[in-house]
């Protein structure tokens, strides 16, 4: 294999993966404002709105704070996540709007709510007063949210050169 043809396969496997990202978050957020309201109406602390919140709002945050401070200090690590390397496959780039920093913040924030879902997995095992189909809210939706991620890079991984191969990119 040549050495084009691994930077190709490397940017479809970085862009599959940042799809396969940007799907399963999406979905945990429909799922966790669906668990927090549901709570929300049994009078149960809403602890899904607040993950929720945080898998929404801290990428912005992050991004804005890696430019911010990419642009005052010289940091060669933090430059080289803010700048963008170029593509050989730029029209799949451009369709999922994949950019290091953006895969980078939200891949952040993805991990940490998983982590805060066990942490309120955790939480609920400790509950006693709680119905048995409540304690497994957090872990359904940290499986299925997994699940679904690897799923997702699974079929972008086959469909993307499919894509290239047919000419249905763009």
């Amino acid at each position: 294999m040549n050495e084009k043809a691994a930077i190709m396969k490397n940017e479809i496997r970085v862009v599959a993966n940042h799809r396969a990202l940007m799907i399963s978050k999406w979905i945990l957020s429909f799922a966790l404002l669906f668990v927090a309201l549901y709570l929300g109406i049994l009078r149960f602390p809403i602890s899904p709105l607040y993950i929720l919140l945080f898998l929404i709002f801290l990428p912005p945050i992050l991004s804005s704070a890696a430019k911010d401070y990419s642009k005052k200090s010289q940091n060669k690590v933090l430059l080289a996540i803010v700048q963008d390397d170029p593509f050989l496959l730029n029209t799949i780039k451009t369709k999922y709007k994949y950019t290091k920093l953006r895969y980078i913040t939200n891949s952040a924030s993805y991990l940490v709510s998983l982590f805060m879902i066990s942490l309120w997995q955790y939480n609920y095992s400790h509950q006693y007063y709680l119905a048995d189909y409540l304690k497994s809210i957090p872990i359904t939706l940290l499986a299925s949210s997994l699940m679904i991620r690897l799923l997702v890079i699974l079929l972008y991984r086959l469909k993307l050169p499919y894509d290239l191969s047919n000419n249905k990119v763009g």
